[in-house]
């Protein structure tokens, strides 16, 4: 279930990273009446980066998942001292 977790936290946390960085440059823009060539260019620039970032996320979650699955599949070791025999 926390990969899950992880899949979406992971989408959120790189969606507000992009909301952030869009606005920051309409911000600019408005700001310094700055060109709006160059603005397209920037922000197709964080649409590309956004998008390599939430292919990476499935990649993630499932590395997430098996690292879960070894731990819960490892054997706990074998009692060295045997039990003592109450009299």
């Amino acid at each position: 279930m926390s990969a899950v977790t992880t899949f979406w936290a992971g989408w959120a946390e790189r969606a507000n990273v992009y909301a952030k960085a869009v606005g920051d440059e309409l911000a600019t823009l408005e700001a310094s009446d700055g060109d709006q060539g160059e603005l397209v260019g920037r922000i197709s620039d964080l649409t590309r980066q956004y998008l390599r970032d939430l292919t990476d996320l499935p990649t993630l979650s499932v590395q997430h998942f098996n690292s879960q699955l070894e731990t819960i599949g490892k054997r706990t070791a074998r009692r060295t001292r045997a039990a003592r025999v109450k009299s």
